[in-house]
């Protein structure tokens, strides 16, 4: 990928010459070579038990999940690329200062997963590597029923460790707190759970209330890793 050229009304100019400025985002997309790789993975419920018959979509091919909840897709094509910049301001009187932020992901699919009574699950980001393959092992998250909730959390790649925490009312004498160190349960009090502790970044977690109790939830985003200031 190239660099972004900035044309000024076509013309070289001072600055200081004329009132206003207009950008245009010209952008170079080097050739990708038509190779391929392969994504394989396994598919698990919130109990991390193996799901059968779950679909997995990626780049036009699809498989379907054996009775271990495993699946392997082959010949998926590694050259993607998807260009994206944005810019601020964009527009305004001379002198202007802008910044451009590069967003474009290279080399990366989207992978869907579809099951009967599970929620479809999506990732965007999955990078298929030439010649090689990836694993992308999936939590399906079931549909929501009558009187229940969810907290899904998504973040991007800084800070790598952020935490879904849920404080719950009063159940049976006592409160509880859900969070990585405590997941809960869903048939039993306090009638939520957590279903994974992400580190590495983009997320999800996801909290699920299976029964409402009455009273009040609290629920809140800690960073874990406290000296993780990049993403500021």
């Amino acid at each position: 990928m190239k660099g972004i050229d900035i044309e000024l009304n076509g013309t070289t100019m001072n600055k200081r010459s004329f009132a206003s400025l207009t950008f245009v985002a010209c952008v170079s997309v080097h050739s990708l070579s038509a190779q391929s790789g392969t994504l394989t993975g396994l598919v698990t419920d919130l109990n991390n038990d193996s799901l059968s018959n779950v679909r997995i979509s990626v780049g036009g091919l699809s498989a379907v999940t054996n009775s271990s909840g495993k699946y392997t897709i082959g010949g998926l094509s590694t050259g993607v690329l998807v260009a994206n910049f944005l810019a601020s301001p964009i527009q305004g009187l001379a002198s202007l200062d802008v910044q451009f932020f590069d967003q474009s992901l290279e080399g990366t699919q989207q992978v869907l997963a579809t099951a009967s009574g599970f929620e479809p699950y999506r990732n965007d980001r999955v990078a298929i590597v030439p010649g090689q393959t990836t694993t992308l092992n999936i939590k399906m998250i079931p549909s929501l029923g009558q009187g229940q909730m969810r907290f899904v959390l998504n973040w991007g790649a800084r800070p790598r460790d952020l935490d879904s925490h849920l404080k719950t009312p009063v159940i049976g004498g006592s409160s509880y707190e859900v969070y990585w160190n405590s997941k809960g349960s869903i048939t039993s009090p306090p009638y939520v759970r957590l279903d994974i502790d992400d580190t590495d970044g983009f997320g999800p977690e996801t909290i699920t209330i299976s029964r409402l109790i009455s009273g009040t939830y609290h629920y809140y985003v800690y960073i874990f890793s406290a000296n993780d200031t990049s993403f500021i």
